[in-house]
């Protein structure tokens, strides 16, 4: 597998180690078969995924989205997806849960889109990460009491 990224810190250890490449975002959509999306979001911050970028995604490519829904600007998801340009669609997360909008409801009614019930953080390490902070939590505060 040949590995790209677009990342605006360009951390430069985690692309060595898998022997990647950054490329601008534009390539990386041209280019791509699988697109992981990765990244945090500000209330703020616009979608890094819309209309533009779908029109320079290589057809028949797949996205997985483990960020905020609002990394991708829906609308035009829906439209890349049913226009064929898009070739699967596979989330942890949407806009709003449950769907709100028509074209929320669309995209997860859509065969090519795979939908996950927002468990994405549920692996065994985060478990075993959260059970031992429970833990410390607890005794500190039995050591606090005493």
């Amino acid at each position: 597998m040949n590995v790209v990224a677009f990342d605006t810190f360009r951390n430069k250890e985690a692309i060595m180690d898998v022997n990647g490449k950054f490329v601008a975002l534009d390539e990386l959509m041209a280019i791509s078969d699988v697109i992981s999306v990765n990244l945090t979001m500000g209330r703020d911050d616009k979608p890094i995924l819309s209309k533009r970028q779908f029109n320079e995604l290589k057809k028949g490519a797949i996205i997985i989205n483990t960020s905020r829904a609002a990394a991708i600007d829906g609308q035009d998801l829906l439209d890349a997806l049913k226009s064929g340009k898009l070739g699967c669609f596979a989330t942890d997360v949407l806009w709003n849960e449950p769907p709100q909008e028509e074209w929320e409801r669309a995209i997860i009614e859509l065969t090519n889109v795979i939908v996950t019930p927002h468990i994405g953080a549920q692996t065994l390490e985060s478990q075993r990460r959260v059970a031992s902070i429970t833990a410390e939590n607890i005794l500190r505060a039995f050591i606090e009491v005493n």
